[in-house]
């Protein structure tokens, strides 16, 4: 409700968008800190819930585990998980809807990185596969010298196969809640 005790019609269509998204096809849903104790116990029920080829499930395995790395280095909303560490708060959903499994991660950011994180995903989307390879090549390098780079993302474009989107709303006058998917084809 806004401060006139009037509901803000586009937080409901976000919640009513996100509840679609948890149906009988979900198989794993997760919403809670990323820290490497609950990683491996996500990493197990993938692992355990999909009953594919084993190249499926590696791609499962190596995409959730970028999807995860993002959340809990770039959420907004960091939580204390021991004294001395800290991770990123956000959620985690593999849903397997026809042909396709669709992996769907959401989290707080900073309103103002929203568009640097559409310019590099509109980026991504542009490059076919070489492209993708190349582009990896160049952000190994950024990686080396220390410097910010798109790897998470990239990563889960060349392992989906498929188009990264990514979807936000704004939470508050600082904060968006930002969604990104990707679809893997079952023909694996």
């Amino acid at each position: 409700m806004d401060e006139h005790g009037q509901v803000d019609r586009s937080k409901i269509e976000f919640l009513e968008d996100f509840y679609k998204l948890l149906s009988k096809e979900v198989i794993i849903a997760y919403r809670g800190t990323f820290e490497k104790s609950v990683l491996s116990i996500l990493a197990k029920n993938i692992e355990t819930s999909v009953e594919s080829s084993s190249v499926l499930r590696r791609k499962f395995f190596k995409m959730f585990l970028e999807f995860a790395q993002n959340i809990a280095h770039y959420s907004a909303e960091q939580l204390n998980t021991s004294e001395t560490e800290k991770s990123g708060s956000g959620l985690l959903i593999l849903k397997h809807s026809g042909d396709n499994y669709k992996f769907l991660s959401g989290n707080l950011v900073e309103t103002t990185k929203l568009d640097y994180i559409n310019d590099r995903v509109d980026y991504i989307n542009s490059l076919d596969r070489e492209g993708l390879r190349e582009y990896k090549r160049e952000q190994y390098k950024l990686v080396e010298s220390g410097e910010r780079s798109n790897l998470g993302l990239l990563q889960i474009a060349l392992i989906s196969g498929s188009q990264v989107v990514v979807n936000s709303k704004p939470v508050d006058k600082t904060h968006s809640f930002i969604t990104i998917s990707a679809e893997v084809p079952n023909d694996q």
